[in-house]
């Protein structure tokens, strides 16, 4: 099955046995997906936070209404 993303194919959730699994040491060993990194430059002022506070009250807003 083609998936819009580059993965293995030891990580199809499918019974049939593949072999193992590659055992990595580094932060993004639980993640079978390609991570992706976020860097948010937010000052401490009032207008930051009033603006993260909009930010997390519209993606909440998007979850209760896709549900």
């Amino acid at each position: 099955m083609a998936h819009q993303c580059a993965e293995s194919t030891l990580f199809d959730y499918n019974d049939e046995y593949k072999g193992d699994l590659p055992k990595y040491q580094d932060h993004f060993r639980s993640s079978d997906h390609d991570p992706a990194v976020i860097d948010l430059n937010i000052n401490g002022g009032s207008v930051g936070v009033f603006a993260l506070s909009v930010l997390g009250l519209m993606g909440w807003r998007r979850r209760q209404v896709s549900r």
